[in-house]
């Protein structure tokens, strides 16, 4: 398939829209830049308006006057007249309709030097892709640790595209699921008993202890919980090889769960959806929105970073680059 051509303006049209303008003014706020991002987007909308209600199974359907939004452009925020229809299910692609507008000028955009891991360091956690087409996705080079659930053939899938990755079972998880085979009366014991074998020195320490627990009245009562975390030992023991503070930031992708569950509210709250591609926004802007409010690091990230420093060495080092 040939490359798409980048449009080419004709200049009489660049002269005229020149014409009586103050040339030291075209890119300021407010200038002839912002007037034409503004009347593109609109007569973007209203198009895409039209070809919403030419492909609407609801014949009734029409427009229903115009609404306010605000998109925010690199050079500011500008004031778009956006149109609606009666039904409410137009989504404007420049500007949606749920929450603060979303411009697609200021998709993220990723320097050549920039790894674009998903981290918490001072940059804060980052979501790689939302699965909207606005997002350009980061180019992500190298990935340093990456933190799973149980999912099958997650791991392996990432390490086939990134081989150095050091993967790392969820610690959480494996003790959520070991407590699957224990009776409520038991739990919290149980519970007690394996912070023995994850607060290990080591993975010697660790297996040690692992023994023990599998030796004693709880592993002997539930001999299910050891042989998971036997089952799980490739992924489990990258965790014992590093310091405590490291461990802090490895011992749980709750981070993770919690934006799952915001995802699952949003939808809820929704109720259903005209397509794909409405719920695909309001996802979008879901995860826009909390990825704004991710503004600090984790408070163990000042004290892992020189130790993280160590361990990776010039990879770490180009991720904070």
């Amino acid at each position: 398939m040939p490359a798409r051509k980048a449009p080419v303006i004709p200049d009489a049209i660049i002269d005229e829209l020149l014409a009586g303008s103050d040339t030291k003014t075209i890119f300021d706020p407010n200038g002839l830049l912002d007037h034409l991002k503004k009347a593109f987007a609109e007569r973007v909308v209203n198009a895409e308006l039209d070809d919403h209600l030419d492909g609407e199974d609801e014949v009734d359907n029409s427009r229903n006057s115009y609404g306010r939004k605000t998109a925010t452009t690199d050079t500011g925020e500008i004031d778009l007249s956006v149109p609606r229809d009666r039904a409410g299910s137009f989504e404007p692609r420049p500007c949606p309709q749920q929450g603060r507008p979303y411009s697609p000028w200021r998709a993220r955009q990723r320097g050549q030097g920039d790894t674009g891991v998903v981290d918490r360091t001072e940059r804060g956690r980052q979501i790689l892709a939302a699965g909207h087409e606005r997002v350009e996705e980061p180019r992500l080079e190298d990935i340093l640790i990456a933190v799973v659930d149980g999912l099958k053939g997650f791991p392996e899938a990432i390490t086939a595209v990134f081989p150095e990755a050091t993967v790392q079972t969820c610690i959480v998880h494996l003790i959520r699921h070991s407590l699957d085979f224990v009776s409520d009366k038991d739990r919290k014991a149980v519970a007690a008993a394996m912070k023995e074998i994850y607060r290990a020195i080591d993975a010697w320490d660790a297996e040690r202890k692992l023994g023990e627990f599998e030796d004693g009245p709880w592993g002997q009562k539930y001999p299910a919980i050891a042989q998971s975390w036997r089952r799980n030992c490739q992924q489990v023991i990258p965790f014992f090889t590093y310091p405590a503070d490291v461990r802090r930031i490895l011992y749980t992708t709750n981070a993770i769960e919690t934006l799952n569950s915001k995802l699952r509210r949003a939808v809820r709250s929704r109720g259903h959806f005209p397509n794909d591609e409405a719920a695909t926004k309001l996802l979008f802007l879901v995860l826009n929105r909390s990825e704004k409010e991710w503004k600090m690091p984790a408070r163990e990230w000042a004290m892992a970073k020189s130790q993280m420093a160590v361990i990776f060495g010039e990879r770490f080092i180009r991720a904070m680059a």
